[in-house]
């Protein structure tokens, strides 16, 4: 690096890992070795009777403790930060950096604030070469299938319309009714067949369903038991539910035990038509454990006699002491009483206690966590939806293997003291000297050297859990730096953002410098814990990093800009400035003294920070990625100019409804440019184009997972019809969309609807009173919830649209409906078209209701469909 510019000034290199400058990377990690010696070849599984009976070298193999160290594996435990809110959330219950509820009970929080809960390794870690009985009614079906579902998921929780107002396909597991209001026999029929192929696994037959449901003998002569395998790199894991809503369960001849089983043979019958066939058995719940535990290999079980308004409390406990003494009879086997959450209706009536049962069996409590919980996380009276059954899922696998939650709860003063760099000579060591270190010995290791005087180590130390085993690790990057370089000290996060900290370190800093035109600091997220990978010492090495660094301070001094770094967004002027969403920037001290600090508890705030002052900006190559969740490579930077990003070809709009999309689709096509609705139709105001249609043509190789036409179709939403892979069809471009205040595209949702389906009610009247306006929008709102979208594909909310799942904006220009042809004007010159803005579609006549005629119940829905809306583009939502 030219030494001319290095020694320019104090200068500055600071790093924020995770939460502050210089944080502490102390993600639990609990991670089992790889032993074989207990699985079965597939041949030889094959020829099993029966794929749920137990081996002995399985059983050994399952049995082994489980919270040991292999630092090259993945994480079983991981922690998050865990926020109580009173005001929106019940006692217990918290929300975790995504926003996602998280529910910790009477154990509560680690004193720092964290939850620890298990990673997807840690529940195939936990349940491997095990097999889990549950027996019950509906509500006991659909945890076994939220389970089942996220086993095979890779790692994703489904998320459905209790905190998402889009539900993933995958909750159709858990809501039969997602789809249709209400289910006849054939419905069921249909029910049982879609659910068991969603939990196949490709190529292979591991899960089967006896299963159906005659309507005219319900539910005396209902089957519905599922067994279902999940092969894991640990062995393994095999799902048994039966149904029982009246303390009885009926097995088809066929079926495990009394025949075949997930990945060996077909199915005896199709799912829904199983009623040919003859029981094999008929039993009630004390005679079906005794009969099917040694048959199935049961090593777990999870129960209940069926419908609670059956079997209230009292018969519960009542039967705690039947179970115990089937335990009795069958050693080695864990049962538990699962109880039953309570109905919607009665979700803030206290729950019983648990402990005072009859007799002391383990419960599976799911009554306490569903005390008094929002309304939105039931679909109907009485059945959860996917927040709830992810939590019981969790307490779950706590039951069944507690030892893997056996991690230090702290870091505490005198471990960072065993990092005090004074005390600490810093010596090379090769990498594996560190994964096999001493539980008592520190070893600093080199991250990189950019230069001979520029030097960052990494000092590591193995801690012991309560056990005794090594299961946590502590580490620690300090900044030796050289004689320009100020240091860097320890500095402890405090709290959301999480970036805070370091955001304001480095306006202390700036604050301070006497020569901030020749000052530079540089910004760098490494991803943290929240999206901890074993190479994350590699990441930090890449030539993007150090290499792109210095490109960027060479820009600064010498150039003009203030700040520069990947990937930069367009904000929409208002409420979102200017932003970078890569990983990393550099900025003169000049541009960050006319910052403030950051105060704001909103999570995007550090990424949006240091574009709240504009000053001069340059730009790195723009990255389709999703940065969040990996680094970019350094190959994906070769080439990249330095300057402004390449031309763009094309500009594409994304049309959502009731924002003067129409218009801006008809004033384009009068210029001869297709967007949304033009690219497939020539009808009315499209009729203009002459193109061929031969990009009509591409378009209609893609569907959008919602039901709505395929131009208002969110870009996340989009799939290719030869693939269910979801790709991007806007590649190669950028987009733009117009947002508007919720409350006011609600109204003009409903007079849309009202001139242009004649059908529904009111359509005569459009200004005959606020009832009707009202009684439509909670209708509608309704059917959001249920299925993404109310009629003809409309009522999407916005941010589904311009950010994804995690809240990053995948849209690059976001313009505001009521200043929409001043920023359309803008837009158009930045991009050298020749578009003006013609009359915008609009209702005109007749519309006399406005915000002012919503009442407070449409104001509560209006706020939770939109919550995300209002949170991201600034409009004051109405306190209630």
């Amino acid at each position: 690096m030219p030494g001319s510019w290095w020694r320019a000034k104090a200068f500055a290199v600071l790093f924020a890992l995770h939460a502050a400058i210089v944080s502490i990377n102390y993600c639990a990690v609990t991670v089992s070795r790889k032993h074989n010696n207990g699985r079965k070849s597939a041949t030889e599984h094959r020829r099993r009777l029966s794929p749920f009976d137990r081996d002995p070298k399985t059983v050994e193999q399952a049995s082994r403790p489980q919270s040991f160290v292999s630092h090259d594996g993945p994480l079983l435990v991981d922690k998050v930060r865990c926020t109580p809110s009173r005001r929106n959330l019940p006692d217990g219950w918290c929300f975790d950096d995504e926003q996602m509820p998280r529910y910790f009970g009477v154990r509560g929080l680690e004193s720092d604030g964290t939850l620890a809960y298990h990673t997807h390794a840690g529940y195939n870690r936990c349940l491997a070469n095990k097999n889990i009985l549950f027996i019950g009614d509906s509500r006991v079906r659909y945890q076994y299938m939220h389970l089942a579902s996220y086993l095979k998921s890779g790692g994703t929780f489904m998320r459905c319309s209790d905190t998402s107002p889009v539900s993933d396909e995958e909750c159709y597991l858990i809501h039969e009714k997602m789809y249709s209001h209400r289910l006849g026999s054939d419905g069921w029929k249909e029910w049982y067949q879609n659910t068991t192929e969603m939990l196949n696994e490709e190529g292979l037959q591991t899960s089967i369903c006896d299963c159906d449901r005659p309507l005219d003998s319900f539910p005396s002569f209902t089957h519905e038991n599922r067994f279902t395998t999940t092969r894991t790199p640990y062995g393994d894991i095999n799902l048994i539910y039966l149904q029982s809503y009246q303390d009885l369960i009926r097995i088809h001849r066929g079926f495990p035990p009394f025949g075949g089983g997930p990945g060996f043979t077909e199915s005896p019958c199709v799912p829904g038509y199983c009623e040919s066939l003859d029981d094999a058995y008929v039993g009630n719940l004390t005679s079906t454990l005794d009969t099917l535990i040694p048959l199935l290999g049961v090593t777990h079980a999870f129960v209940n006699l069926g419908w609670e308004h059956l079997y209230p409390f009292p018969s519960q406990s009542e039967l705690s002491c039947d179970l115990l003494d089937v335990q009795t009879r069958h050693p080695g086997v864990t049962i538990n009483l699962i109880s039953h959450p309570p109905q919607r209706k009665r979700r803030n009536t206290k729950p019983p206690a648990y402990d005072s049962l009859k007799c002391g069996v383990d419960v599976l409590d799911r009554t306490s966590p569903t005390y008094k919980v929002p309304k939105r996380w039931y679909w109907d009276e009485n059945h959860v939806l996917g927040v709830l059954n992810r939590e019981y899922n969790q307490l779950l696998v706590n039951k069944v293997c507690p030892d893997m939650m056996l991690l230090p709860d702290v870091v505490s003063r005198r471990a960072l003291s065993l990092f005090d760099p004074k005390t600490v000579q810093p010596r090379q060591v090769e990498r594996n000297d560190i994964l096999n270190a001493p539980t008592e010995q520190e070893f600093p290791y080199p991250l990189t050297c950019n230069r001979n005087d520029l030097r960052e180590f990494l000092f590591s130390k193995n801690l012991e859990n309560v056990l005794g085993e090594k299961s946590f690790r502590l580490s620690l990057v300090y900044h030796v730096g050289d004689e320009y370089a100020q240091k860097i000290a320890v500095k402890k996060s405090g709290g959301k953002p999480w970036e805070a900290t370091a955001m304001n370190l480095i306006h202390q800093r700036c604050q301070e410098d006497t020569s901030p035109k020749t000052s530079i600091v540089f910004y760098f997220h490494n991803k943290g814990c929240s999206r901890w990978k074993a190479d994350w010492r590699d990441n930090t090495k890449e030539s993007f990093t150090y290499g792109r660094f210095a490109s960027l301070d060479t820009r600064l001094l010498l150039g003009d800009s203030t700040v520069c770094g990947p990937n930069f967004r367009q904000g929409n002027n208002k409420t979102i400035p200017n932003h970078y969403s890569g990983n990393f920037w550099a900025a003169r001290c000049e541009h960050v003294q006319n910052l403030k600090p950051l105060t704001s508890r909103k999570y995007t705030a550090g990424e949006l920070w240091i574009g709240t002052y504009a000053g001069k900006q340059a730009k790195l190559t723009l990255h389709s990625k999703k940065l969040y969740r990996e680094l970019i490579l350094p190959s994906e930077y070769t080439g990249s100019a330095m300057d402004d990003q390449p031309a763009v070809t094309r500009l594409e709009f994304v049309h959502i409804t009731k924002t003067g999309g129409t218009s801006i689709e008809y004033a384009a096509a009068q210029h001869g440019v297709a967007w949304g609705h033009c690219k497939f139709s020539r009808a009315r105001g499209c009729a203009v184009l002459t193109s061929s249609g031969d990009e009509a043509k591409v378009t209609n190789l893609w569907k959008c997972s919602l039901r709505t036409k395929i131009w208002h179709c969110p870009p996340s939403m989009l799939r290719t019809q030869s693939s269910s892979n979801r790709g991007n069809f806007y590649e190669g471009s950028r987009t733009f969309a117009v947002v508007r205040n919720p409350y006011e595209r609600i109204i003009s949702e409903y007079y849309w609807a009202n001139r242009n389906q004649l059908n529904i009610e009111g359509a005569e009247d459009l200004s005959s009173g606020p009832y009707r306006l009202n009684r439509w929008v909670q209708k509608h709102l309704g059917m959001v919830k249920k299925q993404g979208v109310c009629f003809a594909g409309h009522c999407i909310p916005t941010h589904v649209f311009t950010h994804d799942s995690n809240g990053v904006q995948v849209i690059d220009h976001l313009l505001d409906f009521n200043n929409l042809e001043e920023d359309f004007r803008d837009l158009m010159a930045t991009y050298n078209l020749n578009i003006e803005l013609g009359p915008r579609e609009m209702v005109t006549s007749g519309t006399k209701l406005g915000v002012g005629s919503l009442t407070a119940e449409t104001i509560a829905l209006i706020n939770q469909w939109a919550a995300l809306d209002f949170q991201y583009f600034g409009y004051d939502m109405i306190q209630l």
